[in-house]
């Protein structure tokens, strides 16, 4: 879907930190100081509706930029950090974690899921509370969206009138079996396969997760820090892993933030699992070309489509680059911070951390452009 551009106009914003650095042993992507921080919203929100700092959107004029594809736009603007972004044909939804909400636009229609008080509350959109919600994916049907809250070391769910929690126990830790028990620690994105099997980048236990009916496992690494591929993947090391993505045969993507690498996990429970270096040479760096030569600066969020084309938020390089047939190309962005649109050649990012695929169309959560930019191809 053509999603028309809004904008909201935001009177309160978060003084947040400008990257995803760890200044203290558990800061881990965010920093720690803004944990309990919240937005200046008033208690009654209504019936899920927008909170008194967020005005109703202008519909803005489509922009015809007169550019060949693919061109990037702008689809709604005045965002509070958005993190990342879920699309469906008729739905889009956008984490502002460190306002603790979750912003639900339908058919360009906005609403707010969240009271933007740090906590943990399940029920409905309105009364419930995250702390820091970032990774966000829609399960196969576009209906239950899977949500990785960050600081309450859960995985949640939003239905269309509710906020649950599927798994984690609260308390950070690395603990698999019983989705009550299982302990997380710092959850930082989520995807679905179409089976219904959830993958989690589990942050700052350097693993990937897999719920798979009433019960986590680990599916890949250690645990310890580092960046060895292994055909167990089990054995395998990642640092920093904020990202998952699942194609259509069941391989995982890792973004591997601070290996400046994109890993693949591929095999089946019963053959067993293995972890493998998809593209990046583990030191930062902007570079095309090959994927064993070229390099990302901190990847942070990844998407495949149905081609098994993958999509990078390269985030301190303030591009989307794209790897196909051993091959990594920047799809737009400079290297360069800053705001633009048009061709995707000529466009510019300022600290992109969250992707969705729509069709053709590749979503952007532009963070510190506090906008949601959109990719035509």
């Amino acid at each position: 879907m053509r999603w028309s551009s809004v904008v909201l106009v935001s009177c309160a914003v978060l003084a947040c930190p400008h990257d995803f650095s760890r200044e203290g042993s558990d800061s881990g992507l965010v920093d720690a100081r803004i944990t309990d921080m919240a937005m200046d919203v008033a208690t009654d929100l209504g019936d899920v509706g927008l909170p008194p700092d967020l005005t109703a959107p202008d519909t803005l004029p489509h922009p015809d930029l007169g550019c060949s594809l693919p061109c990037v736009e702008t689809v709604v603007g005045g965002l509070s950090n958005p993190i990342d972004v879920a699309v469906s044909s008729s739905k889009l939804y956008v984490t502002e974690t460190y306002s603790h909400r979750i912003l639900l636009f339908v058919n360009g229609s906005p609403s707010v899921i969240g009271t933007s008080v740090s906590g943990h509350n399940d029920g409905s959109l309105k009364l419930a509370q995250f702390v820091l919600p970032m990774g966000a994916a829609l399960d196969a049907a576009g209906q239950m969206l899977y949500v990785t809250d960050y600081n309450d070391h859960r995985i949640r769910t939003i239905s269309s009138s509710a906020v649950g929690t599927l798994a984690g126990a609260g308390i950070p830790g690395a603990v698999d079996g019983a989705l009550s028990t299982a302990q997380f620690f710092n959850p930082s994105d989520v995807a679905v396969d179409s089976a219904g099997k959830i993958y989690v980048a589990d942050y700052n236990n350097h693993r990937i997760r897999v719920i798979s009916g009433n019960t986590v496992e680990t599916l890949a690494g250690s645990g310890q820090v580092g960046f060895d591929d292994n055909a167990n993947a089990l054995s395998a090391t990642f640092h920093g892993p904020t990202a998952v993505a699942v194609d259509s045969t069941g391989q995982v993507y890792v973004a591997d933030y601070d290996n400046h690498a994109i890993r693949i996990i591929s095999g089946n429970a019963t053959s067993g699992y293995s972890v493998s270096t998809l593209a990046g040479t583990g030191m930062g760096g902007f570079n095309d070309g090959s994927a064993t030569q070229a390099q990302f600066n901190c990847p942070i969020d990844v998407a495949v489509d149905s081609a098994g084309k993958v999509y990078v938020a390269d985030y301190h390089n303030h591009a989307i680059r794209v790897i196909s047939g051993g091959v990594v190309k920047t799809l737009a962005g400079s290297g360069t911070a800053g705001f633009n649109n048009g061709p995707a050649t000529q466009a510019l990012f300022n600290h992109p951390t969250g992707l969705d695929l729509d069709s053709a169309d590749v979503y952007v959560a532009d963070r510190d452009n506090g906008a949601i930019r959109v990719i035509r191809q």
